[in-house]
């Protein structure tokens, strides 16, 4: 004999259907049998059956609802948790086989967050080149240096967003030198203007990351 519970009241029943109160939402219960046919009493006292292979059904239904559910939650928490600057690099393909894949990692940079040495990152000392997405509202600044600490003489990238939509930057080095440039934005990418001070493999060697203006006057001076 089984039973259920439901506001202080109890509920005779055959049958193993513990498991249904998450879907049920307004009983609990167990029992020590089985039975081919479930007898259940609604709360407004209306007697109803249900066969054991549609209960069978309802629980396979339940675990995949929940799973569902809990895989999303946890996928919406991991864009949340990505930073305002994502550093994707990637292998250098006219050197290797796009199958190898040996250098392939994201390096997530949180809004605000200076990075003085990047080595931290797992793929840093892999040979790649990177790619970039920056995040945020108009005005965001963000510097990539291609020497640790800042440092200028290995060359750097300055990005300043014109608008609320995330820039997409697949080409750190095609930029004409030590001068500002204006981006529009289109389909794929926001509006963003850009200083670039060249240096040889400069999209090979990022090593540090700093946010906001750091220069004085208009213009960086190289």
């Amino acid at each position: 004999m089984c039973f259920l519970m439901n506001g202080g009241n109890r509920y005779k029943f055959k049958g193993n259907i513990g498991f249904l109160s998450p879907v049920l939402n307004y009983m609990t219960g167990s029992c020590d049998s089985k039975s081919d046919i479930i007898r259940l009493r609604r709360p407004s006292g209306e007697l109803f059956k249900l066969p054991v292979e549609r209960v069978n059904t309802m629980r396979i239904l339940a675990a995949l609802f929940l799973g569902l559910f809990l895989f999303s939650a946890s996928t919406a928490c991991a864009f949340e948790q990505r930073g305002a600057l994502i550093l994707y690099k990637e292998p250098l393909y006219e050197f290797e086989s796009a199958r190898k894949g040996f250098c392939d990692g994201l390096f997530d940079v949180k809004n605000g967050e200076n990075v003085p040495d990047m080595r931290d990152f797992r793929d840093y000392h892999c040979q790649g080149r990177y790619t970039l997405t920056l995040a945020g509202n108009a005005g965001r600044t963000v510097t990539l240096f291609g020497k640790f600490n800042f440092a200028q003489d290995w060359g750097y990238l300055i990005i300043v967003k014109k608008d609320d939509r995330k820039v997409w930057l697949l080409d750190l080095e095609d930029l004409p030198a030590d001068q500002w440039v204006q981006r529009n934005g289109i389909d794929n990418t926001g509006a963003y203007s850009a200083f670039y001070h060249e240096s040889a493999q400069f999209s090979q060697n990022v090593s540090s990351v700093k946010w906001g203006k750091w220069w004085q006057g208009a213009t960086p001076n190289p």
